[in-house]
Parts: C-alpha cells; sequence; structure tokens
C-alpha cells in the first residue's frame, strides 16, 4: 500500500524540512508585507435624532412622531448629496471634491425609527471625526431649511 502511515510522516517532514521552513518564512513575509503597508481606515459614527417641531398636546406629538418615522427613509437619502457634502469641504478645506467625500459617507437608518445613523471612514481617525461632526451640523442645517 502506498498510503503514509503517522510514523512515516514525521520521517518524511525531516526530510524536506527546508521546504517547509522556506514556505513558512515566504508566508510570514508576505503577511508582515501587507500588513505593514495597509493604510489603516478609521471609522466615525454618530446619530442624528430627527423629530417634528414642537407640539402642543401629546396627541398631536404622537402624530408628529409617525409622521417623521415615515420621513427618514426619505432624510437618509439626502445625508451624501452635494447640498451637505460641498460645505463640508470648504468649511474643513478638505483637498478633494464634494462627490469624493460622499463615496467616505455612509448613513442608515433602523425601520420604524427617528434615527439616522451616520458613518465616515477616513485614513485618519481625528479628521473622519471632524467629517462626521461637520457633516451632521450642515445636515442639520440643510433640513430645517427644507
Amino acid at each position: 500500500s502506498t498510503q503514509m502511515s503517522l510514523f512515516n510522516k514525521p520521517r518524511a517532514l525531516r526530510k524536506r524540512w527546508r521546504a517547509v521552513l522556506l514556505i513558512t518564512l515566504i508566508g510570514t513575509g508576505l503577511a508582515t508585507t501587507y500588513v505593514g503597508t495597509a493604510t489603516p481606515k478609521y471609522t466615525a459614527t454618530s446619530q442624528l435624532y430627527v423629530t417634528s417641531l414642537a407640539e402642543a398636546s401629546p396627541a398631536t406629538q404622537l402624530i408628529g412622531s409617525l409622521t417623521v418615522q415615515g420621513v427618514v427613509p426619505s432624510l437618509v437619502a439626502l445625508v451624501d448629496k452635494q447640498p451637505v457634502m460641498e460645505p463640508v469641504v470648504e468649511k474643513l478645506k478638505l483637498p478633494l471634491p464634494w462627490h469624493q467625500l460622499a463615496s467616505e459617507v455612509s448613513a442608515s437608518a433602523p425601520p420604524s425609527s427617528v434615527l439616522i445613523n451616520v458613518s465616515v471612514t477616513d485614513d485618519h481617525a481625528l479628521r473622519a471625526q471632524q467629517i462626521a461632526n461637520a457633516v451632521d451640523a450642515q445636515y442639520s442645517a440643510y433640513i430645517e431649511q427644507l
């Protein structure tokens, strides 16, 4: 039979130890190179609370809350658009066009919620945070104008 028994495997490894060592060193070298050259990405997140204007009675507040829940998905789609992104680029003096910044920004809303989750991914942690804060402020100002 040509099957290798348990006792023959260590002997085969001893005969080919150089090949095993070489493959291990090459794999370790490639992994180290990849990790060393990979640019880290940082994500800053924020959460916006969407509400209607202050209403007088609890019943009116409930109706306003239900109305806002229905509008939130449409509002999410506006976060990475030009009226929000372009002023952020100008305010922070970012060296990129607004549509490139928009590719680093994402927004989502949990179902039946009045919350909008905003995420910004960047190569620098502080800049990601600054962009997220600026997006929040500009988005809020833009929505108030609608």
